[in-house]
């Protein structure tokens, strides 16, 4: 054989050595199955081809298997998690009471113990784990096929133990709920969130639950923009009174939102000022002689569409006294979904967006 050919066949060699080093680093072993793992495949086909090489034999045949076989690995299950944006279980998650919830796969059967968590599951598109809801639920609709176990503050233990749930998504108010569910022995995971970024972090955590923090991630970062866009445009306006009505069962003393409360954070994050921000409660009840002493300059009806007793501008106006308040001479008494900015799911936004409208309709045409 000549030398320059010796060395060709040398340096060919070489190559092909290194390929496969990198080829078994990458793929790793597949084990004793019995059957040739990619990897093993990749390396005969590689040193058939380097042999072809070195003598003189080489095929375009060849070459391609061996291309073929180093890059068609069967992907690790790691690998596909991260393709998918899924995690890895078991994973533990710490939920909004401080509890150390551990998952050693995804749950897929969910009972639901609230709208807002039920929307949660929806907004994520896991909506075929739910086996349960609670009879608050009405959003989407298309709930209205599911389940009902019960109120979300006294479901029916027995019928969520028939539902054979993995997974009990509840909300914060009601320990006592959540240690009776742990006593049956289901996993419960707590949502309790104080503010918007509070939100996002629940829907994250959901969709990490649920092996779907893609669409998750995805749906947090769409809120996030749409909440600075609105605060970014109000930032600089002149700042509204406003009083939100909650319930006007007696119209004499009606509650109404107080601090804390998500209809605050939003009437605040909207570019107003809650008459009720600085009251002793989240739920306050303001006498009608205070409502006229605050004078709002908006008044947002969050109890015009009730089945009972639904409120209006004209029924407010018939108020004693509220005829004089800035908000009814001005015709500024509006009428507002409820559900929309009290629900801490992935329509709160869509509640910030509605109120900043009420407040400042010129930002907002």
């Amino acid at each position: 054989m000549k030398k320059g050919t010796d060395l060709k066949s040398r340096f060919i060699l070489v190559l092909a050595s290194l390929a496969l080093v990198v080829i078994m680093a990458a793929c790793g072993s597949a084990g004793a199955t019995g059957t040739p793992s990619a990897t093993e495949t990749a390396t005969a086909a590689a040193t058939e081809t380097a042999t072809a090489e070195a003598t003189g034999t080489t095929t375009p045949e060849a070459t391609a298997t061996a291309t073929v076989a180093a890059t068609t690995e069967t992907p690790t299950a790691a690998a596909t998690e991260a393709a998918s944006g899924t995690a890895a279980f078991p994973m533990t998650i710490t939920d909004d009471a401080g509890r150390s919830v551990t998952f050693k796969t995804a749950p897929k059967a969910v009972v639901s113990l609230a709208p807002s968590n039920t929307e949660i599951v929806y907004a994520l598109g896991q909506d075929s784990k739910l086996v349960g809801v609670s009879e608050l639920d009405d959003y989407p609709p298309q709930v209205a096929n599911k389940k009902k176990i019960g109120g979300g503050f006294q479901p029916n233990l027995e019928e969520i133990m028939a539902l054979n749930p993995d997974l009990v998504l509840t909300i914060g108010e009601y320990p006592d709920l959540t240690t009776q569910l742990e006593s049956k022995g289901l996993t419960v995971l707590v949502l309790g969130p104080k503010d918007l970024d509070g939100i996002y972090n629940d829907i994250e955590m959901v969709g990490k639950v649920l092996g779907a923090e893609d669409a998750a991630t995805k749906l947090t970062a769409d809120m996030r923009t749409r909440a600075d866009a609105v605060e970014a445009k109000v930032k600089d306006a002149p700042k509204p009174k406003v009083f939100f009505e909650v319930d006007a069962t007696d119209p004499t003393k009606p509650f109404t939102a107080g601090p804390g409360s998500f209809i605050d954070i939003l009437i605040q994050a909207a570019g107003g000022e809650n008459i009720a921000g600085k009251a002793a409660t989240q739920w306050p009840q303001l006498s009608s002689e205070e409502i006229v002493a605050a004078n709002p300059d908006i008044i947002v009806l969050g109890d015009a569409s009730v089945p009972t007793n639904p409120q209006s501008p004209d029924t407010v106006a018939a108020r004693a006294g509220w005829a004089d308040i800035k908000a009814v001479k001005d015709k500024a008494v509006y009428g507002i979904d409820t559900n929309i900015v009290s629900r801490p799911g992935p329509r709160i936004v869509d509640g910030l967006e509605a109120v900043a409208k009420l407040l400042h309709p010129d930002l907002f045409k």
